[in-house]
Formats: structure tokens, C-alpha cells, sequence
């Protein structure tokens, strides 16, 4: 897949048509030692900064949180929002995801939990977007 050169995150939609809605968002990496960020926005309109802060929502998705099944083929990262996080909301949920450079996988992955809502606000948007590696998303 080609990205545009300012393009920094890989762009997908979800229409939430039910005020009772939780969203779970599952990544499945065919390496299972790479880091990905995931952002989500409850709009149809997904507009950053030079950073992230504009994110409703947002995960760094480290090796070491991936949820382990007894076989590695199972192994998935996973990404929820609970009914009040939705908070009612009907529309267009737009997310994104980007693939970590391993500079930023060493600087964000160091410690055993998943870094959540914004607290890596300092991860810069300059890199263009890069994925090395496969993975799929249900």
C-alpha cells in the first residue's frame, strides 16, 4: 500500500448507529514484537497537530500488552471503548493507525503497560508513514 507523503497514519472509518455502542478495535501483527499507535476521533473528521492532541482517544500498542492466547497465531492487541467513553454518541468514528519506528518503540514500549488517552503527547507527526509489516484488523 502507498501513503502520500504527508500522510501519517493509516485511515479508517466506523459508523456507530446504536446510542448502546462500545467500540473494540482488534490489531493481529505478523510480527509479534512490533509496536503500533492507535488514534480515534469521534467524528468523521480525523485532524491532528503536530501531535496527537486533537485525539479523542489514543493507545501505543507495545509487544508486551498484546493479549496472549496459548498459540502465538492468537496473540492480538486490543483497543476498547466502553459505552460511557461513547458516551451516546451516533456518527462516524474515524481512527488511525501507525506502524512505530523502532526508536520510538524503545522510547514508548520500555515500560509493562499500555501508554493511554494522550499521555504520549510528544510523539511527533513528522515521520511519513511506514508499514514494514503485515497485520489485520477486525
Amino acid at each position: 500500500m502507498n501513503f502520500s507523503q504527508q500522510q501519517q497514519l493509516m485511515i479508517n472509518a466506523l459508523n456507530i448507529t446504536n446510542l448502546n455502542s462500545s467500540v473494540h478495535i482488534h490489531l493481529k501483527a505478523s510480527i509479534l514484537s512490533q509496536a503500533y499507535l492507535i488514534v480515534l476521533k469521534l467524528s468523521d473528521n480525523l485532524v491532528f497537530n503536530s501531535t496527537f492532541q486533537l485525539a479523542d482517544y489514543s493507545q501505543i500498542m507495545c509487544p508486551n500488552s498484546s493479549s496472549q492466547a496459548n498459540d502465538s497465531f492468537d496473540s492480538y492487541y486490543s483497543f476498547f471503548l466502553n459505552m460511557k467513553q461513547v458516551n451516546s454518541y451516533i456518527g462516524l468514528i474515524t481512527f488511525g493507525i501507525r506502524e512505530l519506528n523502532q526508536t520510538e518503540q524503545e522510547n514508548y514500549c520500555s515500560v509493562d503497560q499500555p501508554l493511554m488517552n494522550n499521555s504520549f503527547q510528544s510523539l511527533p507527526m513528522t515521520d511519513r508513514l511506514n508499514f514494514n509489516n503485515n497485520f489485520q484488523l477486525r
